[in-house]
């Protein structure tokens, strides 16, 4: 008997498992994703320009800074930032470094808010510069390459932005960054997970099979 019951339960399983098959996934392309369903993260934009977050030195890097976005492809399994530093910091010394990124420590900060460390940063050898009043002005182009890690985000809610990639630039006392806004689902369907139909579907075909091994086990006693 207590191996019928064994039999019993299994096939419960089974049905439960068999429920959960036929279950639209959360995955299905037919339907928008979920608010906070991770999706994989596009960029809207290639190019940006710099923007200062934090500190005492607003006007270390000019904004005339910019970066382009470089995906990783079969030829180049690399993520690769193109950018075009340029500063007209009143210590002309710090300018000279900062475009060459000395002292300024660079970490790419992806949508869901883990960092990830250069793998190589490669300095153009060509150094404009130009007065600029009675400073002088100083522009570098630098690439910085980082591994191709596999990016997602979660599904915002409606009409918020979703995080989007960041390139972070710290030192001297300052902290500025490039950032990528996401590409943004056309769609979202808003309900909680906990009323969702798949999760209903699967909590009735639970309790269905749950009934039904009950039963069945009770005939046998």
């Amino acid at each position: 008997m207590r191996a019928f019951k064994f039999i019993v339960i299994a096939a419960c399983v089974a049905v439960i498992g068999q429920s959960c098959q036929t279950t639209p996934r959360e995955s299905d392309p037919e339907k928008p994703p979920r608010i906070g369903t991770p999706i994989p993260y596009a960029p809207a934009a290639v190019t940006v320009g710099v923007q200062f977050e934090s500190g005492a030195y607003p006007t270390l890097f000019d904004p005339a800074s910019a970066c382009t976005l470089v995906p990783a492809s079969a030829e180049s399994p690399v993520l690769t930032f193109e950018t075009t530093l340029r500063s007209v910091f009143e210590d002309s010394s710090i300018a000279y470094d900062v475009v060459g990124l000395r002292g300024v420590r660079v970490s790419l900060i992806l949508p869901d808010g883990s960092a990830v460390n250069p793998m190589q940063t490669v300095l153009d050898p060509a150094l404009i510069e130009t007065p600029q009043g009675a400073l002088r002005s100083y522009t570098r182009s630098v690439s910085i390459l980082f591994p191709n890690v596999p990016m997602t985000m979660a599904t915002p809610q409606p009409g918020q932005p979703a995080p989007g990639m960041r390139l972070l630039l710290e030192g001297y006392g300052a902290r500025f960054f490039f950032e990528w806004p996401a590409v943004l689902p056309a769609a979202v369907r808003p309900e909680p997970f906990l009323k969702s139909e798949a999760y209903e579907n699967m909590k009735d075909g639970y309790r269905k099979s749950r009934a039904w091994a009950s039963e069945k086990i009770h005939t046998f006693d």
